[in-house]
């Protein structure tokens, strides 16, 4: 009878930096284990020795493994066999297994162990340099990927921190948004009940132009809670419906204006959709109080896209009655193209005026946004 199974602890775990390995010795001859032992103890790993195949798989059911070398000739289960067995176990289906076997038998021993997944083959006699260096190539290998998965585990272990945090703030950031729009709204909709209790027609204009400005910003604020990342706008869907909007503000029918829009694809932040959305929500209502031919339908053309790099073009021309010859947006006293020259100044734009077959409005303006294909 062989004893229980003996475990070699390294001589000094606190000297490596690294903590020592499992080593799983299997020999039936117990003269053999002491001398692998004893060749491997400068390691400092920790060896335990199993003195039969049926050993050897109790061992791998208490504890996992580094590295199995594994006596081909043992009684009752012999070494491929006992291989075969480990391989039927998660904890041992992987683990790393030298051979050892004499050299007499060494061609077919070395081929039907490479096909139960061995690693290694050594030939008796032993060198004890040549089992060290293989023994010891082989664990650096595990260690380093020891390390290799805790780094990617960490690297996931963070990424989802990152993409929590980010979730987190696009809640609260949509929370900020929805509140926004809210209160907007609100304004929008005092300014209106004020309006009701106005007999003045100049100011109830006023009122309403008010209504219409926080209106716009309102739905900017509307879009940037329906994009997936809160990072802009796509601007055609939003003129679209602020058109809309502000024909029913003026009481007008939709085939009262043809709107031909061209912006598809133009994603704007939010620092250049809100100018540009009041921008084109005042061109819009100076068109519908002053420019639209009586008895006609009118067109509102609204361009936007890139004209140089680094450079956005916005261009709003009305089919009604053109602006005067000498009109300057800095003298005027209409608060509206007064509003347009402000915007596109902030927008870090000009502005250019044509009268011709209308009124045509370009603003062009340096790219503070990022611009994507629709979704």
């Amino acid at each position: 009878m062989f004893p229980e199974p003996t475990v070699a602890e390294p001589p000094d775990p606190a000297a490596s930096d690294a903590p020592a390995l499992n080593i799983l010795l299997v020999d039936d001859q117990h003269d053999k284990l002491l001398v692998l032992q004893a060749m491997l103890a400068d390691l400092g790993e920790r060896l335990v020795l199993a003195h039969s195949g049926t050993e050897a798989l109790r061992c791998l059911l208490e504890q996992e493994f580094a590295l199995i070398l594994l006596d081909v000739n043992m009684p009752v289960l012999n070494g491929f066999e006992t291989a075969a067995r480990m391989r039927q176990h998660k904890n041992s289906e992987l683990t790393p297994i030298i051979f050892i076997s004499p050299v007499s038998n060494c061609g077919t021993h070395a081929s039907r162990g490479y096909s139960l997944g061995a690693v290694d083959y050594i030939v008796t006699p032993i060198v004890p340099e040549v089992l060290q260096a293989k023994v010891s190539f082989l664990l650096d290998l595990l260690r380093k990927n020891q390390r290799l998965k805790r780094q990617v585990e960490e690297r996931e272990r963070v990424r989802q921190q990152i993409q929590q945090s980010l979730q987190r703030e696009i809640l609260l950031r949509r929370e900020i948004q929805h509140r926004v729009k809210n209160n907007l709204q609100v304004i929008s909709s005092l300014l209106f009940l004020q309006s009701t209790h106005v007999t003045d027609p100049g100011t109830r204009e006023i009122l309403r132009e008010s209504q219409s400005r926080a209106r716009s910003i309102a739905l900017i604020h509307e879009k940037l809670d329906q994009c997936v990342d809160l990072t802009g706008v796509h601007f055609d869907d939003y003129v679209r419906q602020l058109a809309g909007d502000l024909l029913r503000a003026y009481g007008l029918k939709p085939e009262a204006v043809s709107l031909r829009l061209d912006a598809e694809g133009i994603f704007l932040g939010i620092d250049a959709a809100i100018p540009c959305g009041l921008i084109v929500n005042e061109l819009i209502s100076n068109a519908l109080k002053y420019g639209l031919p009586r008895g006609e339908t009118a067109e509102i053309c609204i361009d936007l896209h890139r004209s140089a790099p680094g450079w956005f073009t916005l261009s709003v021309r009305n089919s009604g009655v053109g602006i005067p010859k000498h009109f300057d947006l800095q003298t005027t006293g209409t608060l509206g193209l007064k509003l347009v020259s402000d915007l596109a100044r902030q927008l870090g734009g000009t502005v250019e005026l044509e009268s011709k077959n209308g009124t045509t409005v370009k603003i062009a303006f340096m790219e503070p946004c990022t611009t994507k294909r629709g979704d």
